[in-house]
């Protein structure tokens, strides 16, 4: 038992010296190794992660609040029995992704003392990129599990409505396109709002220093 001890003690220790001479290489003023800039990479990643956390999960909670929604519509018969109704309805999900950013930059306002455009603008894009990089699996997900039919019921309504032949409806109504659709709108769309936003709530609130990134935002938004 004291081997073991004295053995994991000695391993902490080598542990904590190889540390500090990596730390003491990466500083002084000749050539650093390669694993400074990884090292590097890795502090800048971390700090951006933290930094915006709030952001990422907002984000997260918008994919979900999506397939929930689309989930909502299919149950009320907006992709069966009532489908003539769903191009409209379907808009009203606008609010939610509007709210989630302008919660994500009142708390950044709060957080920073003020609300700069770059501030503004990075953590509405963060959240958006977020919802984007989701969008594929929770489309999925409903076009898989939940909702098998989806884009057949599409494909027949827009055929039988007239707005469309069905070649066009099938290159329309499917998946990839549908994709490719939701990750693209979802990142020009969270701008605009962010930069509609931003302006709103700079006006209607303190300031930061202009020119000025607040706490530490230099280090990470380039």
């Amino acid at each position: 038992m004291e081997g073991r001890t004295r053995t994991a003690r000695d391993g902490r220790r080598l542990v904590h010296f190889v540390d500090r001479l990596h730390r003491a290489t990466c500083s002084t003023g000749e050539r650093p190794p390669r694993s400074c800039g990884r090292r590097a990479g890795l502090t800048t990643l971390r700090a951006m992660l933290n930094r915006y956390r709030r952001e990422l999960l907002l984000g997260a909670l918008l994919s979900l609040a999506g397939l929930v929604w689309v989930t909502g519509e299919y149950l009320a018969g907006l992709h069966t029995t009532r489908i003539q109704m769903h191009p409209a309805v379907t808009n009203f999900f606008a609010v939610i992704p509007i709210a989630l950013i302008v919660v994500a930059l009142r708390a950044r306002r709060r957080d920073d003392g003020g609300l700069t455009w770059r501030a503004g603008l990075t953590s509405g894009l963060v959240l958006s990129l977020a919802n984007s990089a989701l969008s594929p699996l929770t489309l999925y997900t409903f076009t898989r599990w939940i909702n098998p039919g989806f884009f057949q019921a599409m494909i027949d309504f827009a055929v039988s409505s007239g707005q469309a032949t069905r070649a066009q409806a099938e290159g329309y109504f499917n998946l990839g396109s549908y994709i490719g659709q939701s990750m693209v709108f979802s990142v020009v769309a969270g701008l605009v709002t962010s930069l509609i936003a931003t302006a709103v709530l700079r006006r209607g609130g303190p300031k930061a220093p202009a020119g000025e990134s607040p706490v530490g935002a230099a280090s990470v938004v380039g």
